[in-house]
């Protein structure tokens, strides 16, 4: 099991058509340790997807190191839309194929419930389900790996409102088991609400922050989303550097809808 990832100042160059090298990630120097959950945020182009697959080990870090402690533990990349690689023709043999050894339908049931699926599920066609449902049964594939490190690119990306909900709650209910350590990719930190306890904040390559939520920077927030981006968690921040009063709860919350709430009484009491 793994118990720590430590990265010690690394950078990732590639070399455009002319020969130039142009930098992608620049001096990373961050650690984590088992059973954290982090968020990746940053803008297109930032260096995110770059850093998973340096975690996952599909790329090499041109200089510094990654080092993981033990250094054979498995690691898991689940990529974007992973429903469009489903190839099998019932979710139980399609979660059963990402099983480093044979892995029985008890088993693989109990992986279903895990994610938030009845085991009833089991012998449909993944590509009938919604599509929200097909994440959860990726996220169910990528527990069957028995993956000590997890690393999800923007599983909510492309999902309507009932499903970006179907796998935040999802998410937010995977217990630590066996001291896993959940990344999680995504543009937006409301996506994130109350599944992770630390921000990792990428702006063309470079780490702004990387700590608890509590602390994230505003300046850090603002290089992440875009101009016109929403968002309640930004909200969340500047009220707080405006010394208004918050209640304890308001790092508590578990939905945007949640927060939404909390930002709404503090608004109507002091603003």
């Amino acid at each position: 099991m793994i118990t720590s990832l430590c990265l010690r100042d690394v950078s990732v160059k590639i070399h455009t058509a002319d020969g130039t090298p142009r930098p992608i990630l620049n001096h990373i120097n961050a650690t984590c340790q088992q059973g954290e959950r982090i968020g990746l945020l940053g803008r297109n182009g930032s260096g995110k997807s770059t850093l998973a697959r340096l975690l996952a080990g599909l790329e090499r870090a041109t200089g510094g190191k990654i080092q993981k402690l033990p250094s054979r533990a498995r690691v898991m990349l689940l990529l974007q839309r992973p429903e469009e690689h489903f190839s099998r023709a019932t979710v139980l043999a399609e979660v059963a194929s990402y099983a480093p050894k044979r892995i029985d339908s008890p088993t693989i049931y109990a992986l279903l419930e895990k994610v938030g699926l009845s085991s009833k599920l089991a012998a449909r066609s993944p590509r009938f389900l919604s599509t929200g449902q097909q994440r959860q049964v990726a996220i169910a594939c990528a527990l069957a790996t028995q993956s000590s490190l997890l690393v999800l690119d923007e599983p909510m990306a492309g999902l309507d409102m009932v499903g970006r909900s179907l796998v935040r709650e999802t998410l937010s209910q995977l217990d630590p088991e066996r001291g896993r350590i959940l990344f999680i990719i995504s543009h937006h930190p409301d996506d994130l609400m109350g599944v992770v306890e630390q921000f990792w904040i990428l702006d063309q390559g470079n780490l702004l922050y990387n700590g608890p939520l509590q602390n994230t920077p505003l300046a850090a927030l603002a290089a992440c989303l875009s101009p016109t981006d929403p968002s309640l968690f930004y909200a969340l921040r500047r009220l707080e550097s405006r010394d208004i009063p918050l209640p304890s709860e308001a790092y508590g919350y578990q939905t945007p809808q949640g927060l939404a709430a909390i930002l709404s009484d503090v608004a109507e009491k002091y603003l």
